[in-house]
């Protein structure tokens, strides 16, 4: 009996695929500099002129003040407080500003 499939061939990648990797390289040029262009007046000027990146991993470590991270303390069972930590409310969250 003969063999009636026919040989594999490659499926064309015609313009759908073109199209799609120009949309993909919009998408992360737009992104990329949307914060510049969103930015009102000269801020992101402002901004960019104003950070400094440490040379060192000691420096950038040196340089780090202390912070709050509010994390998963929401995801606790059966409430917020499960893991040791105050009950988030309005009053928490002024007490933590206030403490810069």
């Amino acid at each position: 009996m003969k063999d009636i499939r026919r040989p594999s061939r490659h499926r064309s990648r015609g313009p759908g695929r073109l199209a799609g990797l120009l949309m993909a390289l919009l998408v992360v040029l737009g992104l990329s500099g949307s914060t510049a262009i969103a930015a009102p007046g000269d801020t992101a000027q402002q901004a960019r002129a104003t950070v400094k990146v440490p040379a060192r991993a000691m420096d950038a470590v040196a340089a780090m003040q202390p912070s709050w991270n509010l994390g998963n303390t929401l995801d606790a069972i059966p409430d917020e407080t499960s893991w040791g930590n105050p009950l988030v409310t309005r009053d928490l969250f002024k007490t933590i500003r206030a403490e810069g």
